[in-house]
């Protein structure tokens, strides 16, 4: 077997395994329900890496028209998901200091968790100060309160999305 094979097979496993976890059906509903042109629309690329840690699950550019109908303006964030019951979602500190970086370069980033259950999401947008504590060696806990909660994708798509950049 190839080595080129054997990466293959690896990938696909991969993805396999990633299809059933909480965060790929958040995704996937989000993506199902995005908003289209001509109103405020969000474009949305997921990444999965194995070769940088920490590195959010999507990139997320929105555009909206301004009143001429004619100038586009856009703006990118960056997202990370989670499915967590818990009242503050954890991360690893490879994420979290990822996040952190990107935001003190001016970048907004946020983290967006809906509960498996409810169907809840909320979101919190990383700052200088963002307030975590180490649960683990492997986990961070954010602390501060949501800047956004929404019953559902629906509502939460409804938004424009230039609401969650600068």
């Amino acid at each position: 077997m190839t080595e080129a094979t054997k990466a293959y097979i690896v990938t696909l496993s991969y993805v396999k395994n990633n299809m059933n976890k909480p965060e790929t059906k958040f995704y996937q509903s989000l993506k199902s329900h995005r908003p289209k042109p001509p109103g405020p629309w969000w474009d949305m690329i997921r990444l999965e890496s194995s070769t940088m840690a920490g590195i959010p699950d999507l990139s997320v550019v929105s555009y909206r028209f301004l009143e001429d109908k004619k100038t586009l303006i856009s703006q990118e964030f960056w997202v990370e998901l989670k499915a967590q019951a818990a009242a503050h979602p954890r991360i690893r500190p490879s994420q979290f200091q990822w996040l952190l970086r990107r935001t003190m370069l001016g970048r907004d980033c946020w983290l967006m968790n809906q509960h498996p259950e409810t169907k809840e999401i909320k979101m919190w947008h990383f700052h200088e100060k963002i307030q975590a504590e180490r649960k683990s060696q492997d986990r961070i806990a954010i602390l501060d309160l949501p800047n956004y909660r929404f019953d559902n994708v629906q509502e939460l798509i409804s938004q424009d999305p230039t609401r969650f950049t600068k």
